[in-house]
C-alpha cells in the first residue's frame, strides 16, 4: 500500500508541474503578442506623425536676385529691404548652368519662421548670368534613358521630351568612366537636338556627382593631329569629323602629323578657329 500511495503523489506532482509548465508558455506566448502588437502601434504612431508633420510644413514662392551663392546656401534680394537666405543642399534646381550672383530666380521653400535659413524645396532659374555670359555649346540638362555602344538617350529637364545623342567623340566625365541608366546628367552638344537622320553630336557628358569636379571645368576633345600650321591644327576625332584649333595658351609645336592628342578648348567647337588653351 505504501508503495501505492508512492506512486500517485509522484504522478499528482508531475501532473502539477505540466501544467505549471503549460501556463507559462501559455503566459509567454501572450506577452510576446502584446509586446509585438505595441512596437506595431509605437512604429505606426511614428510613421503617423512624420506624416503629419510633413503635411504641416507651410510652403510658399519667393522671387528675387541672387546675392550669395555656395553649394548649400543661396541668399537672394527680393526688395530693397528683404533678403532671404535658403538651405539649398537637397533643393532640385531647374538650369543647366550654375546658380551665381545676379540669377534672377522663383523659390519654393518651406516657411519657417524661427529658422535662421528656410529650407529651399526647389529653385526656378528666370535668368541666369552664366548662361548669358556662355559661348560655348548648348547644354542640355535631364536623365539618362537609355545607354548604347556610341549613343545616348536623354529625358529633358526642360521639356521631358526623349533626345538621342551619338557618344562617338564625348569626354564623359563620371565616376569610374561609366554612365548608366537613371542618372542625371549635363549634355553638351553640337548640331539639333531631336534630328532623327543626323542625331546631335555629344562632345560633353557630366553626371550630377561631378558638377562641381575640377575636371567638368575644363572642355577636351581627343583625336588625330592631321595637319600642323603656324600656331594651328587640324584635329580629326574618331568619327571622321575634323576641328581646326589655334594656339591660344597650348603649345603645338612639341606635336606631329599622325599624333593621338586631346586639347583642351574654351569657346564653341561650331567655330571656324577653336581657342586651345591646353593639351593633355
Amino acid at each position: 500500500m505504501m508503495k501505492r500511495k508512492y506512486f500517485l503523489a509522484m504522478a499528482t506532482v508531475m501532473a502539477i508541474a505540466m501544467g505549471a509548465t503549460a501556463c507559462s508558455s501559455g503566459a509567454k506566448e501572450t506577452t510576446a503578442a502584446a509586446t509585438e502588437a505595441v512596437t506595431e502601434t509605437e512604429a505606426s504612431k511614428e510613421e503617423t506623425t512624420a506624416e503629419e508633420t510633413e503635411a504641416e510644413k507651410e510652403e510658399d514662392y519667393l522671387d528675387g536676385t541672387v546675392t550669395a551663392v555656395d553649394d548649400s546656401t543661396m541668399t537672394i534680394k527680393a526688395d530693397e529691404e528683404t533678403e532671404v537666405t535658403f538651405d539649398i543642399a537637397n533643393a532640385v534646381v531647374n538650369s543647366s548652368f550654375p546658380l551665381g550672383e545676379g540669377d534672377e530666380v522663383s523659390v519654393l521653400y518651406y516657411v519657417d519662421e524661427a529658422a535662421e535659413k528656410q529650407e529651399a524645396v526647389e529653385i526656378d532659374v528666370n535668368y541666369s548670368v552664366a548662361e548669358e555670359n556662355y559661348t560655348g555649346d548648348p547644354v542640355m540638362t535631364g536623365v539618362v534613358e537609355k545607354v548604347g555602344e556610341e549613343t545616348i538617350t536623354l529625358k529633358d529637364a526642360s521639356d521631358d521630351q526623349s533626345y538621342t545623342f551619338s557618344t562617338a567623340i564625348a569626354q564623359v566625365v563620371a565616376k569610374e568612366n561609366k554612365i548608366a541608366a537613371g542618372d542625371e546628367v549635363q549634355l553638351t552638344y553640337l548640331g539639333e537636338a531631336g534630328d532623327e537622320e543626323y542625331p546631335g553630336l555629344a562632345v560633353k557628358v557630366v553626371t550630377s556627382d561631378m558638377y562641381d569636379s575640377d575636371e567638368a571645368k575644363i572642355n577636351t576633345l581627343s583625336g588625330t593631329a592631321v595637319s600642323l600650321g603656324e600656331g594651328t591644327l587640324d584635329l580629326e576625332t574618331a568619327d571622321g569629323n575634323i576641328f581646326n584649333f589655334v594656339e591660344a595658351g597650348a603649345d603645338f609645336s612639341m606635336t606631329s602629323e599622325g599624333d593621338k592628342v586631346s586639347i583642351i578648348y574654351e569657346g564653341s567647337l561650331e567655330e571656324h578657329e577653336i581657342k586651345a588653351v591646353g593639351m593633355e
